[in-house]
This record gives structure tokens, sequence and C-alpha cells, in this order.
């Protein structure tokens, strides 16, 4: 217990403590007091359309359905699986998509909207001037399509789709989009005697960008496309590159004993920055490398640290057996009782400008926790909350 405590005091002390402009000033009003509570009410109003007030839009899980709340008020919901992928929430509307038969439909507050045949999980999911993008991946690594309107605009036979769904650093998910245009990738195994190695091919719409041939010296641990750039992250033996292109931005040189985990390219006040993990016994040290310069938070004990930086929001936390044991946001705790909450989706904890927002999902009861830059309170809802989002 002291160890994790000790530790995040240290993390209290490195982060900038930012006095945050409340985005609700006149909002709901469980977003202004704080002895206020969200009840989730099931009175349903029509799906409002978009105003210059931003609304806070909650999503969950409850009996078999997925449910949208905007700003404490229920707006829809639609049949979904336990799957908190399938599900989410974008201006102002529940997108859904489930596998029927043989075929997988898409939901617009539970109402279909086009269906496609063969079975895909979206890792990448974007709405631009009116029209859905979708990446899927098919099961296993059976290959990847990328989709508008449910329409094929490519797909290859094979390979696995480089990103996530559930990163609350890309809006889109696995998809970049910017103004220079929409980018995915995907990786094709080639398996040799004894080992794996991969070929990566980045795509912009339905064209190939650029191939990264496969190569049995390193590994690709992430890539990312920002402004038309490629990001890579590589591991080299002992070594960590940092690439642009083919241009090593940064290197570093690991420990043999050094276990390397949660690698990951972050786009962060317009600069692309690289996090990681390295631990060894029972000393854990989280990594940001930003314009090559280092910044190291070091963390002693069982439990594992986790750390949320974007924008000017930076949050700090620490599980244990996948319980929330403590949270640090801009220097400063917040209160929670340990081991009473956990995150059930990593899209449950984001920050929206310079808003941090956050629910921990309680663990023995309803009484889950809703958490901004400004306020704690109680969020009585049945079911799991599974994402929060300003819009």
């Amino acid at each position: 217990m002291q160890s994790y405590k000790k530790t995040l005091t240290i993390i209290a002390a490195v982060l900038l403590a930012a006095c945050q402009k409340p985005l609700f000033p006149g909002g709901p009003r469980y977003l202004r007091e704080p002895g206020s509570t969200f009840r989730g009410t099931r009175d349903t109003v029509q799906t409002p359309r978009h105003s210059p007030e931003p609304k806070l839009y909650i999503t969950a899980l409850q009996g078999g359905e997925a449910v949208l709340f905007a700003d404490g008020k229920e707006i829809a919901r639609a049949p979904a699986d336990n799957d908190p992928e399938r599900h989410r929430a974008r201006q102002g509307h529940l997108w859904t998509d489930r596998i029927e038969g043989k075929e997988t439909v898409i939901f617009k507050d539970g109402e279909e909207l086009f269906r496609f045949p063969g079975e895909e999980l979206l890792r990448g999911f974007f709405i631009k001037d009116g029209k859905v993008h979708t990446l899927g991946q098919r099961p296993g690594n059976g290959g990847i399509c990328y989709r508008i309107d449910g329409g094929e605009v490519f797909s290859a036979p094979a390979g696995r789709i480089v990103g996530s769904a559930s990163s609350p650093h890309w809006d889109a998910g696995a998809f970049s989009a910017d103004s220079s245009g929409i980018y995915y990738a995907y990786g094709i195994p080639f398996v040799h005697s004894g080992y794996t190695t991969w070929e990566y091919h980045v795509m912009k719409g339905a064209d190939t960008f650029i191939t990264i041939p496969d190569d049995a010296s390193g590994t690709v641990m992430d890539l990312r496309v920002s402004g038309g750039n490629v990001y890579r992250a590589v591991l080299k033996g002992t070594f960590l590159l940092f690439l642009c292109g083919d241009h090593v931005l940064w290197s570093w040189k690991l420990d043999v004993k050094d276990i390397l985990s949660g690698v990951r390219i972050i786009p962060l006040d317009g600069d692309m920055c690289l996090e990681y993990t390295t631990s060894r016994d029972r000393y854990t040290d989280l990594w940001l490398i930003r314009d090559g310069h280092h910044q190291r938070m070091s963390y002693y004990g069982y439990a594992s640290p986790r750390i949320l930086r974007k924008g000017p929001v930076t949050a700090a936390w620490t599980e244990a057996g996948g319980h929330v044991l403590e949270m640090v946001l801009g220097g400063k705790h917040i209160s929670i009782k340990a081991n009473r909450y956990h995150l059930a989706n990593p899209l449950c904890l984001n920050a929206f400008d310079s808003t941090f927002t956050a629910i921990l999902t309680d663990t023995t009861a309803t009484d889950h926790l809703l958490l901004t830059d400004t306020l704690s309170t109680p969020l009585r809802l049945s079911g799991v909350p599974t994402s929060i989002r300003i819009e």
C-alpha cells in the first residue's frame, strides 16, 4: 500500500499542476454541482442536432444492449454483443455493429444503416462528409477490408491491421485521418523455420502509400501516419528505434534485463512522440520520448503504473489485479477508494481539449464514479460503462 502511494507522490511532483477551465461552465447540473448524481435516466429524447454547446456522451452495456447517454439522458439504445469495440458514440449518435448469420450489420441509433457479407471486427471507424469509413479485420489473420458506407474500397486476403479501436489518443481507431488523407496499415506474416517476420503495407485510401519489407533483424512495435509521414517504433536486438520514414529520429539501448512493453506512438501538441514501459524485478519506468528528449517516471512495487498524456492533460494511476488503486491529475491526487473500481475499457478514461474525463466502474455494485477535471460524482447506472466522450 505504501509503495504505490509513494510512487504517485513522486509522479504528482513531476506532473505540471495546471488549473483547467471547466468546459461546462453552464452545462449539465451534475457536472457543476459536486453533490449531484448522474442516474442515467431512461427518459429517451430525440437525438440532438449539433449545437455550439458541447455535450458529454457516455456509452454502456446493459442486458444485451448498448446505450448512449447525452448529459445524463438516454438518447439511443441498440442490441449489442458484450464486446465494447462493437459500439461507439460519434456526432451525437450511437453506432453499433454485430454479426448476423454470415453478414456484418452496421446500425445508427438502433436502426440498420447498411450490411455487407462476411464477418468483420471494426478496428477503424471514421465519419467524413456524412460518409461512414470502416476498417474491418476478418477472423484470425484472414484479411482486412476498407469500406465506405459498406461498399468495398480495398481488401487484402491476408493480414492483420495495425492499431486498435480502443486508443484514447487516436479518435478514428486504426485510421490516421488528417487533411492529407485517410491512412491505415496492415501486416502480412511470413513464416520461416522457427520464426515469423512481417511485411507492412501503409495504405492511403485504396492505394499503397509505402511498403515496409519484412525484416528478420527487427520487430515493428507500432506504426502511425501523421501529416503524410510514416512513423515507426522498431525493436532491433536491444535497441529501440523511432523512425520517420527511413530516418532514425532517436535510438535507445535497452538493458538486457529490461522487459519492454506498452510501446506506442502518440500525438502530443503537434509532435509525434514515443511512449513505452520498461520493467525489471519490482522496478517500472514509464518513458516519453519527445523531440529527442527523455522524460521518465519511476515506480517501485507490484502494482502496474498507467499514464495518459493528451494535450495539456496528464493523468497517472496505478492498478493491481485490474483494480485502480490511486490516481493523480495535473499533480493533484484524486480521492478514490482503492480496489473498488476498474476501467472497463481504455476509452473510459480520456481527455478532450483541456478537459479530463473518466468513468471508473464499480466492481461490486452500480455506484460507478464519474470524474472530470472539476469534480468527482457518483454515476448510478445499471450495466457496465464502456466509453466517455465530449463533442
